[in-house]
């Protein structure tokens, strides 16, 4: 008999034939920042762990060491302003990555809004989206890398007609959104 196999259900017509070489899921929740990202996760049939911070190249070291445990992962962070440079990252790496709509995580608006608090109830919504709920996050279409950089030249020339902007942070924004390093620092 193959050990690597094993029969589920009561009846021979019933039985299932289930692979025991199943990987263990990590779910990941990340509260992305230009400097830093906070990260709330919580392994398969475990309780959520504290959130972490990680800069964003430490993050990418850290998913790397995760993958090499044996976990599958599915992650999930909120558009912004930094474009979806990391979904691309993470799907290169064979991740199952969600960009949701930003909102407020905080249903009860209880506690001061933190980084670790946001993040804890973004894994939340994606333990529920996980579990099969597809409305507990609000997933948002993943632009092309040529569509996302049509959209930032347009949107810099729609808020700077004359070319220039006033100040370097939306040139900033948009650098970043596609992943390039700015000559401005923050």
């Amino acid at each position: 008999m193959n050990n690597n196999t094993f029969f589920t259900g009561v009846a021979a017509a019933t039985q299932t034939q289930v692979s025991s070489e199943l990987k263990p899921l990590l779910k990941v929740a990340i509260d992305v920042h230009l400097a830093l990202y906070v990260v709330a996760l919580q392994e398969e049939g475990t309780h959520p762990k504290p959130p972490q911070r990680f800069k964003p190249a430490d993050f990418l070291a850290w998913i790397d060491k995760q993958l090499a445990r044996g976990f599958e992962i599915v992650t999930c962070y909120e558009a912004g302003p930094l474009g979806f440079v990391l979904h691309r990252q993470l799907r290169a790496r064979g991740i199952i990555n969600h960009v949701v709509r930003p909102r407020v995580w905080d249903e009860h608006r209880g506690a001061v809004k933190t980084d670790g608090r946001d993040a804890l109830w973004m894994l939340n919504a994606l333990d529920r989206f996980c579990a099969g709920n597809k409305k507990a996050l609000g997933v948002v279409r993943v632009p092309t890398e040529e569509e996302e950089r049509k959209r930032s030249r347009s949107r810099r020339t729609l808020r700077h007609p004359g070319g220039v902007p006033s100040c370097g942070h939306h040139t900033c924004c948009g650098t970043y959104s596609t992943g390039q390093k700015s000559p401005i620092n923050l």
